[in-house]
């Protein structure tokens, strides 16, 4: 048995050399197979997070450039600024999800995809207020114009009407004008006023100062077509040797308005029962100056609705 036994143990120790080899190569393979996945699925997850790392970095970027758009937008036209408070925060809130997401070091892909598509939201939202701005900016741009056509309009009417107003004034000055009286035959005579034996007064007429009582203008109206039918008052101016307009007794000596304006003394007044289209002749009126009279040439103006109608002089020795 001993010389069997050493027979056979160079055999089994063979097998169970074999044996150990072959364990030990497949060790050595379990190893080498489970070291390389390790290996690939640390590559796998180092490749995935630096994807995840770019497409953070791109989705900031996109982020930042809408804001900065956004903000721009903001900061150009104040509409803008009214436009993004009507959403009622709703931009807000996804700005405040989206850095949210973008800060999260450990973000999902499934949050990243809704930061982008929040981004893209963000992005259509501004561009649908920018679309409203320049409709808001043609419409203010129409309304401008439109008030510009109406303020043009508005100083047309207004040069029209005071062309009209313009017209209508020179019409009525026209007819003012055209309804004033002309005189005609005007004289002057100062009057030396005498009693004889019986006591009856006797006038006649003189050309001396001293003789001289009372002063006596006649004068005719001639024919007016437009001026109605009715009492017309003259106004009589007599003036004196040194250019006074002397007073009247017994009449009401005042002043009057000329057309342009100024005023002007009057000695007495003559109330004329005019007829429209006809001549009035031989209308008399006297006045007795308040002072004697004096050498020197007299002057008598005729006035009509503050114009001058007529005159005429007489010089006293």
């Amino acid at each position: 048995m001993s010389e069997e036994f050493k027979t056979e143990s160079p055999k089994t120790n063979n097998m169970l050399l074999i044996g150990i080899i072959v364990l030990l190569v497949g060790v050595g393979a379990y190893f080498f197979i489970t070291k390389n996945q390790v290996t690939k699925e640390k590559e796998d997850t180092e490749l995935r997070l630096d994807e995840v790392n770019i497409e953070k970095e791109t989705l900031n970027q996109d982020y930042n450039a809408a804001i900065a758009r956004l903000d721009n937008m903001t900061s150009e036209n104040a509409s803008m600024d009214s436009l993004i408070k009507s959403q009622g925060g709703e931009l807000d809130n996804m700005r405040g999800e989206i850095k949210r997401i973008l800060n999260d070091k450990n973000a999902t892909q499934a949050e990243l995809k809704k930061a982008k598509n929040m981004i893209t939201e963000f992005e259509n939202l501004t561009s649908k207020f920018q679309k409203q701005i320049g409709a808001l900016k043609k419409e203010n741009i129409e309304l401008i114009e439109n008030n510009r056509n109406l303020a043009e309009a508005k100083q047309t009417t207004e040069i029209e009407n005071q062309g009209l107003k313009d017209n209508k004034r020179e019409l009525e000055e026209t007819v003012e004008v055209g309804s004033v009286l002309s005189a005609a035959n005007i004289s002057m005579k100062v009057v030396d006023k005498k009693k004889n034996l019986f006591g009856k007064e006797k006038q006649k007429e003189t050309i001396k100062a001293r003789k001289a009582d009372l002063l006596e203008v006649d004068f005719s109206l001639g024919v007016n077509r437009i001026i109605e039918s009715g009492e017309q008052t003259i106004f009589v101016a007599v003036k004196d040797p040194s250019g006074k307009v002397i007073r009247s007794t017994g009449n009401a000596s005042g002043s009057i308005q000329m057309a342009d304006g100024a005023s002007k003394e009057y000695t007495t007044k003559k109330v004329v029962p005019y007829t429209k289209g006809k001549n009035s002749y031989n209308i008399k009126t006297t006045c007795v100056p308040t002072d004697n009279f004096s050498a020197g040439t007299y002057t008598v103006e005729l006035y009509h609705k503050g114009y001058q109608i007529g005159q005429d002089n007489i010089t006293l020795k």
